[in-house]
């Protein structure tokens, strides 16, 4: 069956390319963990490769934006990928709102597992004026007690 001179299988082609690349995007996001009070946030954090074992040249990716006006001088992150933890530290001058793309030597030689971590968090910030950031631990449990 045909609709106004359009080819079923195109239109089926079309819907099947459409919800390939929808599924792929979907896949290249980790968990980039940030509250709306946070000074930076992470835009992007993925591993570059296209081999079985992660690259032994910076295959860890992160891009993110310093939102204060007052510029940052360090800032690490955690990355979470397959089993493994990273602990990244990144100095420089980031000023407020200008896109940071740098790349680490972080779990080369391990397994692929995908393009994305787990997870992807800021856990500290050193502004230029001496000021300190971290993150607000998350609320804990309480139990009742009888």
């Amino acid at each position: 069956m045909e609709s106004k001179g359009v080819p079923q299988y195109l239109c089926r082609s079309a819907a099947m390319a459409l919800m390939v690349c929808t599924s792929m995007l979907a896949q290249r996001q980790p968990a980039l963990a940030a509250s709306l009070s946070d000074p930076v946030i992470i835009n992007d954090c993925h591993i570059n490769n296209s081999r079985a074992y992660i690259s032994a040249y910076k295959p860890l990716a992160i891009t993110f934006s310093n939102r204060r006006p007052i510029a940052a001088d360090e800032v690490h992150f955690t990355v979470e990928y397959g089993a493994k933890t990273a602990h990244i530290v990144d100095t420089g001058t980031f000023s407020q709102n200008i896109g940071i793309h740098h790349a680490f030597d972080a779990f080369t030689g391990l397994l692929s597992y995908g393009f994305s971590p787990k997870r992807c968090t800021v856990n500290y910030v050193h502004f230029m004026d001496g000021t300190v950031w971290t993150p607000k631990p998350p609320p804990t449990a309480t139990s009742a007690h009888h």
